[in-house]
């Protein structure tokens, strides 16, 4: 019910956004689409937040939830940068802009890779590191594990979920996160070198070491709630600092 109240709070105010972004468009000289996009995305969130319940916790509701969520939170990053006059990075530096939405695309699918984790309840089923099982490749179930339209804990077919396919879920969400910190990595490395940008860049290096503490814990700990809270807040602040990132590279003027 908490969950729900912010829900609803949190939509009277993307109503409030809304209607000022369209009663100051011309003083702002900004246009209310982004604005109206947030307010008819909390509406989708709130229906699929409804379905969730709905559907008894069906995994790819669950994950299209969470993604949605997250989704919210990056449109509202740009629109608060949007607003602002940030020191504007170098006109160098713009052209990492394409890493820096490769960043967002990559982070979305781990996001959504780490809720069907969880809403498969996949994460205990590898306790060592930086092997699963004692193997490097364990036994897997792909098709099964990322078989969409099914119940909680069934196959498709109404059958009980093989562990197998527990097993592929969490392999994959652990080993890109390989590719998130190479690239997220290399991206704040190269934008460190901006001075408008260093406090940002030294916050994806912060929120990568936060994420790889909390995942192993997670593992080492047996998934305990809190440790499990802080992962998934550690995720949507990660994607929070690189959304500013690419609204910066943004404004820079392409012409400069």
């Amino acid at each position: 019910m908490l969950h729900r109240y912010f829900a609803k709070g949190l939509g009277v105010l993307f109503i409030v956004i809304t209607i000022l972004a369209w009663i100051h468009r011309r003083a702002l000289r900004q246009s209310p689409l982004l604005a109206t996009v947030l307010l008819i995305g909390v509406c989708i969130q709130g229906a699929f937040g409804a379905f969730t319940v709905t559907s008894k916790l069906m995994p790819v509701i669950v994950t299209i939830h969470l993604i949605g969520g997250n989704a919210l939170l990056s449109l509202t990053a740009w629109l608060y940068v949007q607003q602002q006059n940030p020191a504007l990075p170098h006109t160098p530096t713009r052209r990492l802009l394409p890493i820096a939405r490769l960043v967002l695309v990559l982070l979305f699918i781990q996001i959504g890779l780490g809720g069907w984790v969880s809403s498969n309840y996949a994460a205990l089923a590898c306790l060592d590191f930086p092997m699963c099982q004692g193997q490097w490749i364990p036994p897997m179930d792909f098709a099964h594990g990322f078989s969409l339209w099914r119940d909680l804990g069934q196959t498709a077919d109404g059958r009980g979920l093989p562990f197998a396919a527990l097993t592929a879920v969490h392999w994959v969400h652990r080993n890109f996160a390989f590719v998130i910190f190479a690239v997220t990595g290399y991206l704040a490395w190269k934008i460190r070198k901006d001075n408008s940008l260093r406090s940002l860049a030294n916050g994806v290096f912060f929120m990568l070491a936060w994420q790889l503490l909390t995942g192993l814990s997670n593992i080492f700990f047996k998934w305990p709630l809190s440790v499990a809270l802080m992962h998934n807040a550690g995720a949507a602040i990660l994607l929070l600092l690189c959304t500013f990132i690419t609204a910066c590279l943004s404004k820079i003027p392409a012409s400069k």
